[in-house]
């Protein structure tokens, strides 16, 4: 006599097999969303702190007359810009757009915008009460709430 697994217990392995497969693939989309917005941020604080250095070393990559570097805000994205204010053609702009559901929910800066004086770094269109910038992940409903002081420091991040 030959022994053999019947269908009902090939069935019942599979089910079981399916369903630790189902929860492993749910933790793994809610880590990837979680790094994602982690990402978003620290590249986002890197191309500050890039753009204010620039603006106090005084480089100049396009030859500008002004040494004034700054950020743009948009919803789903942000322009690295080398002029006294942001303009919206101008041949310098360099564009980065958010990926994996991120987005600005809340820009409180004035004019969207922070612009880095030159030698000094800070920020020359400072407004105590429009300081921050709320990222909001649309796959989790995560929210973080950056807050900056005069001298482009990240004070808070909740």
């Amino acid at each position: 006599m030959t022994k053999a697994f019947s269908f009902v217990e090939i069935l019942m392995v599979i089910g079981v097999g399916l369903i630790l497969l189902s929860f492993s693939t749910f933790n793994i989309i809610r880590a990837r969303n979680a790094v994602s917005s982690d990402t978003t941020i620290t590249s986002l604080m890197n191309d500050i702190k890039l753009q204010q250095l620039q603006s106090m070393s005084g480089y100049d990559l396009a030859t500008v007359q002004t040494n004034n570097y700054g950020i743009y805000f948009e919803t789903s994205s942000y322009t690295l810009f080398h002029t006294p204010t942001y303009q919206n053609n101008a041949s310098t702009n360099f564009v980065i757009n958010l990926d994996n559901g991120n987005t600005f929910s809340t820009i409180n800066l004035p004019s969207s915008q922070i612009i880095f004086a030159s030698s000094s770094g800070m920020i020359t269109n400072f407004d105590p009460s429009k300081n921050s910038l709320i990222i909001t992940n649309t796959n989790t409903n995560e929210s973080k709430t950056m807050m900056f002081n005069r001298y482009g420091v990240l004070t808070s991040l909740n």
